[in-house]
């Protein structure tokens, strides 16, 4: 595992905004108080699942219920796996944050996630949802997921310590999800929610 310098594990810090913007939606301005970021904070969320999708060429998370592209996801990005989760958004994806104005599709959500994922700086990344039922979307074969909340851990080395950076959303995420041919779900719009 590679040791980082105090002036690259200042990076991380300095990387999860962009982070978790690309990642996962949130927006974390220095006063935010549902922003933690801490020295070792005990365990980290934790996939419910094992291993990683095993291949990029799936298109979609498989499976008989929309939510399970939420484990797909949860299983590809604990595992570090950018081509996995590239496979779980659609082709037509667009992440949107109306509060503050912002908005893109998925070559930048990808473009960041991997940055992210495949840096060497980064030595640990965990990630979960909390998940309502979701409910029945604008067209046939959707459906959205409202007021999810999401949590990213993410761990770099300094020296011999272990920096923890923990960022919560709370329950202010819509996300939608819909079929593809063939079997499967994927994400197609992302809605950071918050109103703060």
């Amino acid at each position: 595992m590679r040791r980082l310098s105090l002036s690259a594990c200042s990076r991380i810090a300095s990387w999860m905004s962009p982070l978790v913007i690309g990642i996962i939606g949130l927006v974390i301005p220095a006063a935010n108080p549902s922003v933690v970021c801490a020295g070792n904070e005990g365990s980290p969320a934790v996939s419910v699942l094992e291993e990683a999708p095993a291949s990029h060429n799936q298109p979609a998370c498989i499976g008989d219920e929309p939510r399970i592209v939420f484990d797909c996801f949860v299983r590809a990005y604990n595992g570090r796996n950018s081509e996995a989760l590239a496979g779980l958004f659609s082709e037509d994806f667009s992440r949107e944050h109306p509060e503050g104005g912002a908005s893109w599709g998925r070559a930048k959500e990808l473009e960041t996630t991997k940055a992210m994922l495949e840096s060497d700086a980064v030595s640990s990344v965990q990630m979960s949802f909390d998940l309502p039922s979701a409910v029945p979307g604008p067209d046939a074969g959707t459906w959205i997921f409202e007021k999810v909340s999401t949590r990213v851990v993410v761990e770099a080395i300094e020296g011999e310590e272990t920096r923890t950076f923990t960022a919560d959303t709370g329950a202010t995420q819509n996300i939608y999800v819909r079929s593809v041919p063939g079997g499967g779900f994927q994400i197609y719009r992302w809605v950071d929610a918050r109103t703060d």
